[in-house]
């Protein structure tokens, strides 16, 4: 059997056991000694050797939606890594891409993906198929689940602080909203995840472990990454989400008040409409009135200029060509500021929303006291936390549908990624030749 992820303590899939529960709870290895006793994830169906607090009693509705989420949980990994390759596409074929927001939101897109990739793996070698047992497999997917979820925290801070520098940056400030120094800023904060999260492609190993090969930290090294954890647990989860947590307040307050002073502004400006509306003393029979009658409509190029009006005309090549690049040149997630900052405070509030609690039981485990038994968790809290990490892994789910419901040039540049895609696919036409008498 594959299921080996009832360990002792706190460890699930998302901390791949990186504590020291393995080191202070030697009795627990040493009455399990068969896997056949186990079946889920971390329920034991008959095994008299094992500790009681890997049976809590009274748990079976936590454990109920533990099932439910196992079950959905491919096709909801599945959902978030298309959709988040889907963004890619769109922010980076297309016009959106000379916007800073749209790199930030490819980077965090990105690391998603690696994320559900590296989770999905974990999913199937609980569920069937050991592939995590594997060396060289179990290396990559810690190291890539770690590194991710770091960046994806990181990036979508970012993009906030993005998103503050338009709203209430000077304009001296606001050099650093450039597609460059976005690109720079990426790349720092990915080279920093690179080598801080290194460790765990040299520090964990595959063993057999009750007749199955588990990936594991070296038993020499797991105090260490113990310490690590902890300060991983405070850079990659509690100081960024506080500091969103307060950007998110300031946004909310700059969208408000500009969200008012647009509707005071289109007030006046209709009341200031309707005065210059009134008509005028002086006679209807003015030199106006005929020059009005004479003028011929004459509609606006694309450059403000106009010309005269000769009666209808079919669109050639070259019209619809210069229609194709207007409508690219349209494509500009800048224009639509109040819109795009209101994506980056849903995401964030979202991402707070799901995270917070796994969050907050992973810090009592690692921080807080020994309960009665000398585990850190009561056996109502492992399930729990093992409910709460399930949860987290949605984080990477929604965000194109809400980039698509929020965001009116992410549906313009999908349509027009689309429609690119349709011209590629059609054979060339031939030019008609031109001949000189």
């Amino acid at each position: 059997m594959a299921n080996v992820t009832a360990f002792p303590g706190n460890w699930t899939w998302s901390s791949l056991m990186t504590t020291s529960d393995v080191a202070t709870y030697p009795e627990v290895m040493t009455n399990v000694t068969n896997a056949t006793g186990w079946t889920g994830w971390g329920r034991e169906v008959g095994h008299s050797g094992v500790s009681p607090f890997l049976v809590p009693a009274g748990l079976e509705s936590l454990q109920a939606v533990r099932i439910f989420l196992n079950k959905v949980m491919p096709v909801a990994l599945t959902l978030g890594i298309v959709g988040n390759a889907v963004a890619v596409c769109v922010f980076m074929l297309t016009p959106l891409k000379k916007t800073p927001l749209s790199h930030y939101l490819t980077a965090l897109a990105i690391s998603e993906i690696i994320y559900e990739v590296a989770s999905l793996v974990l999913w199937t070698s609980v569920n069937g198929w050991n592939i995590y047992g594997k060396v060289g497999v179990c290396q990559v997917t810690t190291f890539s689940l770690f590194m991710s979820r770091f960046l994806i925290v990181w990036y979508l801070l970012s993009a906030h602080f993005e998103r503050l520098l338009i709203h209430f940056g000077r304009p001296g400030t606001k050099r650093w909203c450039t597609v460059f120094r976005t690109k720079c800023i990426i790349l720092t904060v990915f080279i920093f995840s690179l080598v801080a999260f290194l460790h765990y492609v040299w520090s964990h190993v595959v063993t057999p472990f009750l007749g199955i090969m588990t990936c594991r930290p070296m038993t020499e090294s797991i105090p260490h990454m113990s310490r690590l954890r902890k300060v991983e647990l405070v850079l990659a989860l509690f100081l960024p989400m506080l500091i969103m947590l307060g950007m998110d307040v300031a946004l909310i307050y700059k969208v408000i008040t500009r969200t008012l002073e647009r509707r005071s502004r289109r007030t006046s400006s209709t009341s200031s409409t309707r005065l210059s509306l009134r008509p005028k003393g002086g006679g209807s029979g003015g030199g106006g009135s005929s020059h009005r009658s004479s003028a011929k409509y004459c509609p606006p190029l694309e450059n403000g200029q106009t010309t005269a009006f000769n009666g209808p005309r079919e669109n050639g090549p070259s019209e619809q060509e210069s229609e194709r690049v207007r409508a690219a040149r349209n494509l500009d997630l800048s224009s639509e500021k109040t819109s795009s900052t209101l994506v980056c405070i849903i995401a964030g509030v979202i991402f707070m929303a799901l995270t917070l609690p796994s969050a907050c039981l992973r810090a009592r485990a690692d921080f807080g006291p020994q309960t009665e038994g000398g585990f850190p968790l009561t056996p109502y809290e492992q399930q729990l936390m093992r409910v709460f990490e399930q949860v987290v892994l949605f984080n990477g789910v929604y965000k194109v549908f809400l980039y698509a419901s929020m965001l009116r040039n992410f549906r313009r540049a999908v349509i027009h990624m689309c429609k690119a895609c349709v011209r590629r696919s059609r054979p060339a036409r031939p030019r008609p030749s031109v001949t000189t008498v």
